[in-house]
């Protein structure tokens, strides 16, 4: 190699050199993921580095809506070191706003200098990880930035003299989370006989004044209303706007959502036109805090719905009721034709027992031909009449009861010739005094009722003769 090139090769080499020690040492900020509305954010400062690196500067440029937590008493932002790679004896921690002379930009320059004189001990603990940390307070209407990590020095300390570090500026993006929307769990299917109602609720880490969302549904589902939820305020508007599907919530007066998220945010009235199955979806959910508009992530919103045939539901439905019913008819008439009197018995053949049974046959062929037609729905009359069959077929057979028993009661007539008289008095004298009598009922002697036959039935038969 000759003398002219041996100079630029070694200046190469150093070159290089330094180059590859600067890319070992890196200082930045860890990316984060925060709140909008928390005012107690940890930031973690990291250094990971080759070399020794006894003292540090850099600055700290936050974005617009990212504050830096002031001590209330010396209105100085408060720094956590991590024990670990330095301490309070090992190194001096500062940390003071500064203003951009160019863009007259504020940041903060933050300076960590070794305090032990000598050399040796003046390194910075290990080679990676958490350096320290601060806490900043992220406004409500964040929506995401950077924070840069400028100018950037480092020095080795630990043999003299103390050689420069220099490392490269850096950043780091900071998102905020706007939260989550989610169904009510009672409501991941939902079976539409006719028309039902479905309640959504948001899951939101920031204060939120507006939705909208595109709602799909399956075939043979409509929206027939979207009702405002317990978390809206009476100054805001849920519109549905059937062309376009889509769903509105807005506030000429910006009033927050409630912080109750255990109440809904609004709700869907659902109309099955035909029997089918699918899922509804709120597809492009976003929310607004007034200021920005924030795309909610994760699944979308969704319910399994199954719209049922509800002319073959009431059908089944009221043939099974009306089953009962005629079932409850026919035991009742199958007792009253059991009774021993023809006063109870003739209630199965009475005006009132051919009204239940011709009622009964008409609702049976009225129900089938509005099932052929399609045309039964839950409002069908049978379903309120069922109640006053019942209540008809009860009165039946009090009545065919009542017959009975007044049928069974003793009259008095012991000698069976039609009427009630001093004879029969007599008789059931001589009953009593053990007279054989011949022709002589003695199930028609206890009048009274007190299970024996004596004189005092014989006063009764007296009584019912003199008309008392």
């Amino acid at each position: 190699m000759n003398k002219v090139m041996r100079p630029l090769f070694l200046c190469l080499l150093t070159m290089l050199a330094s180059l590859t020690a600067t890319a070992e040492n890196r200082l930045y900020i860890q990316e984060a993921t925060v709140v909008p509305g928390d005012n107690d954010v940890p930031l973690n400062v990291v250094l990971d580095n080759e070399d020794a690196i006894s003292s540090l500067q850099f600055d700290i440029y936050l974005p617009a809506g990212i504050t830096m937590n002031l001590d209330e008493q010396y209105g100085q932002p408060v720094l956590e070191r991590n024990t670990a790679r330095t301490t309070r004896t090992s190194h001096t921690l500062n940390i003071n706003e500064r203003m951009g002379a160019v863009e007259e930009s504020a940041f903060w320059r933050v300076t960590l200098f070794a305090k032990s004189p000598t050399p040796a001990k003046t390194a910075i603990n290990g080679n990676s990880g958490n350096l320290l940390s601060f806490k900043v307070s992220v406004d409500p209407n964040f929506t995401g930035g950077t924070i840069y990590v400028n100018e950037v020095y480092g020095s080795d300390a630990t043999q003299l003299p103390a050689v420069e570090k220099p490392m490269q500026s850096s950043s780091v993006s900071i998102k905020a989370d706007a939260g989550t929307f989610s169904l009510s769990p009672d409501a991941a299917s939902l079976t539409l006989i006719k028309k039902d109602t479905i309640d959504f609720f948001l899951a939101n880490k920031v204060p939120v004044v507006g939705l909208e969302c595109s709602v799909n549904l399956p075939e043979g589902v409509e929206v027939e209303e979207a009702l405002m939820g317990d978390r809206l305020s009476d100054n805001a508007v849920v519109t549905y706007i059937g062309t376009s599907k889509k769903l509105l919530i807005e506030s000429m007066t910006n009033d927050p959502f409630s912080e109750d998220k255990d109440k809904p945010v609004f709700s869907l009235v659902l109309k099955g036109l035909a029997p089918g199955e699918g899922e509804l979806s709120l597809q492009n959910v976003l929310v607004s805090n007034a200021v920005s508009a924030f795309a909610v992530e994760g699944e979308p919103a969704a319910v399994s719905v199954t719209v049922v045939d509800i002319n073959s539901i009431v059908y089944e439905e009221l043939s099974a009721k009306l089953a009962e019913v005629q079932k409850a008819l026919d035991d009742t008439l199958a007792v009253i034709l059991a009774y021993t009197t023809e006063e109870g018995r003739a209630w199965a053949d009475s005006a009132m027992a051919m009204s239940l049974v011709n009622d009964l046959s008409d609702e049976k062929l009225n129900m089938a031909a509005a099932y052929n037609e399609g045309t039964l729905t839950e409002d069908y009359p049978l379903y309120e009449a069922l109640a006053t069959y019942t209540e008809r077929i009860k009165e039946l057979a009090k009545n065919a009861a009542e017959a009975e028993a007044k049928a069974l009661i003793p009259t008095g007539d012991v000698n069976s010739d039609g009427n009630v008289n001093i004879a029969d008095a007599n008789m059931i004298v001589g009953d009593y005094l053990g007279d054989e009598q011949e022709g002589y009922n003695a199930a028609e002697a206890d009048v009274n009722e007190d299970g024996s036959v004596n004189i005092a039935d014989a006063n009764v038969v007296v009584g019912i003769y003199l008309g008392e």
